[in-house]
């Protein structure tokens, strides 16, 4: 017979080994379903992953679509991008002449003296376009401003002065001429609205006459002047002189006076300072 001391030890350590096996298969069980868990789990996150990464791309792609045929957002937030008009160069206005050269001039008034005159009867600017007179002063330009304003111009180019001088008007000091003129030129401002007023500097006199008549020699300082008297309005300046210095044979007998070729010049030479341009695109000083 067996002990029955040493019998229920023998299903005690039975028993205990059954529950033990029991626990470790749980447990390895419990394991695997945990570690299939965790696969699916970066499966499914790696999946996400790449349909993100697809996306990304394909915004990309389509962004880089949109940029190559100009439709991108960006473009088309900016009109300026598409309707900018990078304008021309010095070398290029230089390049004009005849109508082409006054065909610029669609849409403005020239108004002044005798020597604007001369763009009537020289030019194809338009005979009404050019609202002039000679022996005129700028103390005129009020009597224009009405005929002027009629026309409705985008811009205006005014040249007065070597009459004013003699006359002295403003008073007899290149400051207190280009104050007068300011005044007039203000009101004709006033006239056009929004207009661009473009103010030439005083041509000179012929070196032969400046030099006989000491009144001409006051151009230089009379043209300084009307150059801050511009700057502190926001009118555009437009400097004649070195066109008068190169083309000083294209003066008539009289040292006033304009023959028919230098109008090309100075047309050329307003458009160039229209532009806001000086030099060509190579960087190099043009003939102006």
């Amino acid at each position: 017979m067996i002990d029955e001391r040493v019998w229920k030890a023998g299903y005690a350590a039975a028993v205990g080994s059954i529950v033990l096996v029991v626990f470790l298969l749980a447990a390895a069980f419990l394991t695997d379903l945990s570690g299939s868990k965790t696969q699916d789990e970066s499966g499914s996150a790696q999946s996400t992953s790449g349909e993100a990464h697809s996306q990304s791309a394909d915004g990309e792609g389509a962004r880089e679509d949109e940029s190559a045929d100009g439709t991108g957002a960006d473009e088309q937030s900016d009109p300026a991008a598409a309707d900018g008009d990078p304008g021309e160069s010095a070398a290029e206005i230089m390049a004009l002449s005849g109508s082409d050269l006054w065909r610029r001039f669609d849409g403005a008034v020239l108004t002044g003296d005798s020597r604007v005159v001369g763009f009537s009867l020289y030019t194809a600017i338009p005979d009404d376009h050019v609202k002039a007179r000679n022996g005129a002063t700028i103390a005129e330009l009020s009597g224009f401003s009405e005929e002027i304003a009629a026309l409705a111009p985008d811009r205006v180019f005014i040249a007065f002065g070597i009459n004013d001088i003699k006359s002295a008007v403003g008073g007899n000091t290149a400051a207190g001429y280009a104050e007068y003129a300011g005044e007039k030129i203000g009101e004709l401002q006033e006239a056009l609205g929004d207009a661009q007023i473009y103010v030439n500097s005083i041509l000179p006199a012929s070196r032969t006459l400046a030099e006989s008549d000491p009144d001409y020699r006051k151009v230089g300082a009379y043209n300084r002047e009307l150059r801050e008297m511009c700057r502190k309005h926001g009118w555009h300046y437009i400097d004649n002189d070195e066109i008068a210095s190169k083309y000083a044979d294209l003066y008539v007998s009289d040292g006033i006076h304009l023959e028919a070729g230098f109008y090309e010049h100075w047309g050329r030479n307003m458009l160039i300072a229209q532009a806001g341009v000086h030099k060509d695109e190579g960087g190099t000083e043009v003939d102006r």
